[in-house]
């Protein structure tokens, strides 16, 4: 099998946290931190590096691959900027009663940690999960709540 028959038939490129959001809103969309985690930024339009895209898609066509980087990418959203509303098929995912109501709105994807919580079912008390990536951490659901704290100096 060539390359064109596999690379070239990705659509859609995304985190975890990115997919998360797709299956409850529609929208391909993610925030500016986790865009940069995939692809490299343009500081000053705050979007996909224009150069380095044409860069890669160029590459990719010498290798006889038709991809768009662009078109692969979730859209780029700043915090504060509206990244879709609930849909109804997505409050069935979070809830498959039916009580909960489409429209909510969602703010742009961000980070991981919380959505991989989710998505190891790590919600419920003595559960947790550790991420091993560009970091590495553990999160865990305590039975109760912390008693005391100690800080080391």
């Amino acid at each position: 099998m060539n390359q064109e028959s596999h690379v070239g038939q990705v659509d859609f490129l995304t985190t975890l946290a990115g997919y998360v959001h797709w299956q409850l809103t529609g929208e391909k969309v993610i925030g500016i931190g986790d865009a940069s985690g995939m692809f490299p930024i343009d500081l000053e339009t705050k979007n996909y590096h224009p150069k380095k895209v044409e860069l890669f898609d160029s590459l990719a066509k010498e290798a006889g691959i038709s991809l768009s980087l662009e078109k692969i990418l979730p859209k780029v959203l700043l915090a504060g900027e509206q990244a879709g509303k609930l849909t109804q098929e997505g409050a069935y995912l979070l809830d498959p009663t039916g009580n909960l109501e489409k429209g909510i709105p969602f703010c742009p994807p961000e980070g991981d940690a919380g959505t991989g919580m989710v998505a190891t079912n790590s919600v419920a008390k003595r559960t947790g999960n550790i991420s091993v990536g560009t970091s590495a951490f553990v999160m865990i659901v305590l039975s109760e709540e912390l008693k005391k704290s100690t800080s080391r100096n």
